[in-house]
């Protein structure tokens, strides 16, 4: 939905012209660079603009000056069920709530598209809804989500996380955690010594099948076999929480705090404590 291509608004209509729009990366590969520049959320740049003849208007797509807030979609839900069906062996109903999936979240954000104005740079959306609607049926249809041979846990939390991401970022950690971020360890949970050290940390790489996030490859190693390590508060672990802000717990909670399980709320490494939705069972004493 954000690319500086097309700046002056045309053929919105256009396939063809749409599918040669150029898309960038943000903080993995640097907003203005070599590769080229990305927009930022609300409009055409990184800052935002109205004024003069080219400006955002009231933004583009969920980020738009008046669009209703997300809570929470039917895609999500679909997404859960599949997730759920797949692990307990129900294949078939699976995949049945995977395609439905990725179709709710397709209509969902064609819900949200706010086209621009023809041969006007003054912000929106670059597609129409009709285009959108069109391409969507066809990705559907397609060898990704209708015409799989045999869907994977992969293909279901991949999907999740396009579905999730551009408004429900917390939730789509959520399930990046319960995977331990795709760190190659054995037994029930990474630990250190187990899947990181203080200095290097070992993630799995695509050809692993049950690696769940293809091409995720934690900062700042970024690609397939570049190690990646961590502040040494952090003993070698990825973060799995966000401390309290200083002003909170820690002046008018510590006690609570400091019992926390199995990180203490005041140790220095309390952010890579993991969460009880990340445990195979009881969290350990």
């Amino acid at each position: 939905m954000g690319t500086t291509s097309n700046p002056t608004y045309n053929n919105l209509n256009n396939e063809d012209s749409i599918k040669a729009y150029k898309y960038y990366g943000g903080t993995g590969t640097g907003k203005v660079g070599p590769i080229g520049q990305a927009p930022s959320y609300y409009g055409r740049n990184i800052a935002s603009a109205y004024s003069g003849t080219e400006h955002d208007g009231i933004g583009r797509w969920i980020y738009r000056d008046d669009v209703p807030y997300i809570l929470t979609t039917y895609a999500e839900v679909q997404f859960c069920l599949a997730e759920a069906y797949w692990k307990v062996g129900r294949k078939t109903d699976a995949f049945e709530a995977f395609k439905k999936g990725v179709d709710a979240d397709l209509k969902t954000t064609a819900r949200y598209i706010y086209p621009g104005k023809e041969g006007s740079p003054t912000g929106g959306d670059k597609i129409t809804k009709e285009l959108f609607n069109t391409l969507g049926v066809q990705y559907v249809n397609g060898p990704f989500v209708g015409g799989l041979s045999e869907l994977t846990l992969s293909h279901i939390m991949m999907q999740k996380w396009v579905a999730l991401y551009p408004w429900g970022a917390a939730e789509a950690w959520v399930d990046m955690r319960k995977y331990h971020y795709d760190i190659d360890y054995t037994g029930e949970y990474p630990s250190n010594g187990n899947g990181w050290i203080q200095a290097l940390l070992e993630q799995k790489w695509d050809t692993d099948p049950n690696k769940v996030y293809k091409g995720l490859y934690l900062s700042p190693a970024q690609v397939e076999n570049r190690k990646g390590r961590y502040d040494i508060r952090n003993d070698g672990s990825p973060s799995y929480r966000l401390r309290p802000r200083y002003n909170s717990e820690y002046m008018w909670n510590l006690p609570a705090l400091e019992s926390l399980k199995p990180i203490a709320g005041t140790a220095d490494n309390y952010h890579t404590s993991i969460p009880w939705f990340a445990y195979p069972g009881d969290m350990p004493k």
